[in-house]
C-alpha cells in the first residue's frame, strides 16, 4: 500500500513537522531522480520503489558527510550489528 502527499497532509501536521515532512519528501524526490540516471542499474530496479525506498533509507541511516560527499561505511555497520548480537546472546546466558 502506498501513502500519497497531499497538500491536505501537511496542514493536518503542525507546522514544525510539516516543514520536515516537505523537506524529506524533496529529498526522497531528488534521491530518486538521481538513481533514474545511474547508467548501471536495470530499469527494473530503478522502476522497484520499495528498493528505491530501502535504498534511500540506508543512505539516510547508515551515512556520514565528509569533505562534502556522503559516505557509508559497511563493515562499521556490520560491527553494530555483531554487537547487537552479542548483547543478546549474553542476555539469554544469564
Amino acid at each position: 500500500m502506498y501513502f500519497f502527499t497531499t497538500a491536505f497532509c501537511y496542514e493536518c501536521l503542525p507546522p514544525f513537522v510539516a516543514s520536515l515532512s516537505m523537506k524529506e519528501r524533496v529529498k526522497f524526490i531528488n534521491f530518486n531522480q538521481a538513481i533514474q540516471k545511474v547508467e548501471f542499474l536495470s530499469e527494473e530496479m530503478k522502476k522497484d520503489r520499495d528498493l528505491v525506498r530501502w535504498a534511500y533509507q540506508i543512505v539516510c541511516t547508515r551515512s556520514f558527510e565528509s569533505d562534502g560527499d556522503v559516505r557509508i561505511v559497511p563493515v562499521a555497520d556490520m560491527v553494530r550489528g555483531l554487537f547487537h548480537s552479542l548483547a543478546v546472546y549474553d542476555f539469554w546466558l544469564i
